[in-house]
């Protein structure tokens, strides 16, 4: 008989085995490590960087276009 066939609740040969709490085991073993924490941590952190940053870019984009506007009015008198 092959190795991997094993035997049922009610004595039928079957292919299939049912776990023996190795499924419990794994389940605590992904709970339990942390190795991909610091990622994600970093990864919020810098979404929350370009989300303030974009923020405040949109406060100044009035005043850099007013300042450019400016500018070119000045170069346009001085050269006519």
């Amino acid at each position: 008989m092959n190795s991997n066939v094993g035997r049922d609740d009610e004595g039928c040969v079957s292919n299939i085995h049912k776990p023996r709490g190795d499924t419990m085991n794994i389940f605590k073993q992904v709970v339990q490590d942390e190795s991909g924490q610091n990622l994600v941590e970093y990864a919020l952190i810098a979404f929350l960087v370009g989300c303030a940053a974009i923020t405040s870019m949109r406060g100044y984009a009035s005043s850099v276009s007013a300042t450019w506007t400016y500018l070119c009015g000045v170069l346009r008198n001085a050269t006519s």
